[in-house]
């Protein structure tokens, strides 16, 4: 998969499938809605976690299922404290830095 700075851009923006570049893979669009919906729970409320009414108000089931599976996104701490990953199959996950 070829990586480029500025690549997660169509992801945060929400702007994924918008213009002539394709999808990578069948995963992206749900990847590009979570994230979304990530970035926006926290700019409105300084938490990752948006409220499940959000993304089922939108009509995105498939995206609230993903969060619900994928559980809270909990706080950093500082040094040794758990990372969230995300991936393309609407799965996330913690793991130990």
């Amino acid at each position: 998969m070829l990586r480029c700075h500025s690549g997660e851009l169509y992801y945060t923006a929400g702007t994924l499938g918008q213009d002539a570049k394709a999808f990578c893979d069948a995963g992206d669009l749900l990847l590009s809605q979570t994230t979304v919906d990530a970035w926006g729970s926290f700019a409105r409320t300084f938490d990752p976690n948006p409220s499940a009414a959000y993304p089922a108000a939108r009509g995105y089931a498939t995206t609230a299922n993903a969060l619900k599976k994928a559980g809270p996104w909990n706080a950093v701490g500082g040094h040794g404290s758990p990372l969230r990953l995300l991936d393309g199959r609407g799965l996330a996950r913690t793991t130990a830095m």
